[in-house]
């Protein structure tokens, strides 16, 4: 029963650390918006364009070379990008 016990406070604690990463990975997507966002009012300032392929390229290729290094799954990389470029861009609209 001791082991039983033991492994679910281990499996507890596991699940609290998730929990503390979740948290801190929306914290820096918060950041990453309001970023955006000020891009977005500098866009504007200049008349420049909010789509930018060129740019958005760049962030895919790096984050599939940097999920690469890491040795995670490279198209876990490929949806977030596609996730960070839409509200990035939806971000810097709202601007």
């Amino acid at each position: 029963m001791k082991a039983i016990t033991a492994k679910k406070a281990s499996l507890a604690e596991l699940r609290k650390k998730i929990c503390d990463i979740d948290g801190e990975l929306l914290r820096l997507l918060k950041e990453r918006v309001e970023t955006a966002r000020q891009i977005g009012l500098e866009k504007t300032q200049y008349q420049i364009p909010v789509k930018d392929p060129e740019m958005e390229d760049l962030v895919r290729d790096r984050n599939r070379a940097t999920a690469a290094s890491l040795g995670l799954y490279e198209d876990l990389a490929d949806e977030l990008s596609e996730l960070l470029i839409r509200y990035a861009v939806r971000a810097q609209v709202e601007a």
